[in-house]
């Protein structure tokens, strides 16, 4: 394909949900500035993949006879499957912290 690769995302994904279920070591600290640089760099790769995407939908329209129409979807639909994960990704986040906040003291 175009280098275009959801797997580093599932990946993420999976050993994030090993830390929300205790099965993962870390240390609150290192957990944090891990999960910010885990967060970042899955944003990167989205926004990335969503350029990619978007720059081969221009070549097809524009009549780039090394793109084809197949390549456009494949790249729109990696993108959107990336981008739908990294908003699961961040409701669940927004649902720990819900959670945590209503702990009782």
């Amino acid at each position: 394909m175009n280098g275009i690769s959801i797997k580093p995302t599932l990946n993420t994904m999976q050993n994030m949900a090993l830390q929300a279920q205790g099965k993962a070591q870390s240390t609150a600290v290192d957990g944090a500035g891990k999960f910010a640089d885990v967060l970042m760099k899955q944003l990167d790769h989205v926004n990335s993949a969503q350029h990619k995407s978007e720059e081969l939908q221009n070549k097809f329209a524009l009549g780039d006879p090394n793109v084809s129409l197949v390549q456009v979807k494949t790249a729109e639909l990696k993108a959107m499957v990336l981008t739908q994960g990294l908003i699961q990704i961040r409701n669940d986040v927004v649902e720990a912290y819900k959670n945590v906040m209503n702990m009782p003291i």
